[in-house]
């Protein structure tokens, strides 16, 4: 499952976290604090656990593997601002923590530059340069949310055609993460690949979180443990592992995350976060290594800027024709099923109603304004319905093919939101009709999934027709 930011976080007026060093508190507001050490904290903690993922699973890596694991993280990290939770200041902080995990980097880079460029920073080696590592992290991000991050992209500049890239570049590495995983992922609402039984036995990921003497250590052992505990060791319920994974979060004396390979271990050390948060706030807060300074005049800095923060006559049915509602035991889910789209699908659905043949008909005779959408890209459909095999794309439901659906709706419909709006498949192993509801349940439309589908409509001996092109798509 997604892991989400933890709702609360030590603020100005809370006693002070015990230890040496820097407490930058970005102004004081809970939310931000929150999402800055959270996104510090994931952007590397989920980069070493790709790497596990890969030594534990033996997975092949046909390029670089430090690109491919930041891309792992970049996944992982717009996944919860892609489908956010009911509750808004845990979407604040899950956009904040998105943003500071790639932020990071450019500002990393930034600053080498104005070094001279041929300054790495702590935990470089053999990674891609600072300022092309932020590139590839956000060009991910915002081409799985775009609303979200058009105010980043923005201020750091990205253009045009690298921004049309990057709806691409997020399929394909979603899909890629997704298939390589899925022989190893336990199947369910947040892992709808998985090939693994949901009770499938594997081995944790344990975490433990040792004192610190430093105060940005203290605060993720005492007040972020238990939010930062519960994520990383949720990817033990994701994963089947043939061994445990120990992550220890601790004081190192230096700069620095691995992933040990002989051990199975993840080493988080507390001051790579603490030199990172000080930068940041150094950049965007006017503080002094982190500090706080007191200007001229005797009163203390503001911040000089702050960082940019998705009926019509159709015959009666035949009775007890098709098994329309089988349960093949998947589970229902919120995203989006991956590219080809062949498989197995839920008997329920997150974002639309369900519906058999019998409930279509129904629809068709007694609702005027219906319309109904064939995504399977066959040779024939339902008489009244219009093909738009895009529709049941792949990709996140906060993409750029939202709002192009979200319009095509609109003028098909006339702008009536409360017109039913069924997508089809060729049949109950077509998964792309199941991704057309789940966008447009997402975007407010009374939607309804047809689950038998073309299967299911032929075996009830319904009438078809060939595909025409959808006029206006």
């Amino acid at each position: 499952s997604s892991a989400s930011p933890p709702a609360q976080a030590p603020a100005d007026n809370t006693p002070a976290l015990a230890g040496a060093g820097p407490y930058p508190r970005f102004g004081g507001d809970t939310l931000r604090i929150v999402g800055v050490y959270i996104g510090i904290m994931r952007s590397i903690f989920l980069h070493e656990f790709g790497h596990a993922l890969i030594g534990e699973l033996e997975l092949p890596s046909t390029g670089a593997e430090e690109d491919a694991v930041d891309m792992y993280s970049a996944l992982r990290i717009v996944e919860p601002t892609i489908y956010p939770s009911d509750n808004e200041d845990v979407n604040v902080m899950a956009r904040e923590a998105a943003t500071y995990a790639a932020l990071q980097w450019y500002y990393s880079g930034m600053l080498a530059e104005k070094r001279g460029a041929s300054t790495n920073s702590a935990w470089q080696d053999e990674h891609t340069g600072d300022l092309k590592r932020f590139r590839n992290m956000l060009c991910i991000m915002y081409g799985g949310n775009p609303a979200v991050f058009e105010n980043v992209v923005k201020h750091v500049g990205f253009e045009d055609r690298t921004k049309a890239r990057c709806t691409d570049e997020f399929n394909k590495q979603n899909r890629a993460w997704r298939h390589l995983l899925a022989p190893h992922t336990r199947v369910g609402t947040w892992t709808p690949d998985g090939q693994q039984p949901a009770n499938a036995p594997g081995a944790p990921v344990n975490v433990v979180l040792e004192p610190s003497k430093r105060k940005i250590g203290n605060l993720f052992a005492s007040a972020l443990s238990n939010a930062v505990s519960n994520s990383v060791k949720d990817l033990g319920n994701t994963y089947v592992l043939p061994r445990p994974i120990n992550v220890t979060f601790k004081d190192c004396g230096q700069l620095n995350a691995w992933y040990n390979p002989r051990e199975g271990s993840i080493t988080m050390c507390y001051e790579l976060i603490e030199n990172i948060a000080v930068m940041i706030s150094d950049i965007e807060m006017g503080t002094v290594g982190g500090e706080v300074v007191a200007n001229k005049g005797g009163g203390a800095q503001t911040a000089p800027r702050q960082a940019p923060s998705a009926g019509q006559g159709m015959p009666a049915l035949p009775a007890g024709a098709f098994d329309e509602l089988k349960d093949f035991g998947v589970p229902p889910t919120s995203l989006l099923f991956s590219s080809p789209y062949r498989g197995p699908t839920p008997v329920k659905h997150t974002r639309a109603d369900v519906i058999t043949t019998a409930d279509l008909v129904k629809l068709i005779n007694n609702e005027k304004n219906i319309l109904i959408i064939d995504t399977s890209a066959g040779r024939d459909t339902l008489p009244i319905a219009y093909p738009l095999p895009d529709a049941g794309s792949d990709g996140s439901v906060a993409d750029h093919l939202q709002g192009a659906l979200d319009d095509w709706l609109k003028k098909k419909t006339g702008g009536q939101r409360n017109a039913p709006i069924v997508f089809m498949g060729a049949g109950m192993n077509d998964r792309s009709a199941y991704n057309g509801a789940l966008r447009a349940g997402s975007l407010g439309w009374r939607a309804y999934w047809y689950r038998g589908g073309m299967e299911a409509w032929t075996a009830n001996g319904l009438p078809t027709a060939p595909v025409k092109p959808a006029a206006g798509k």
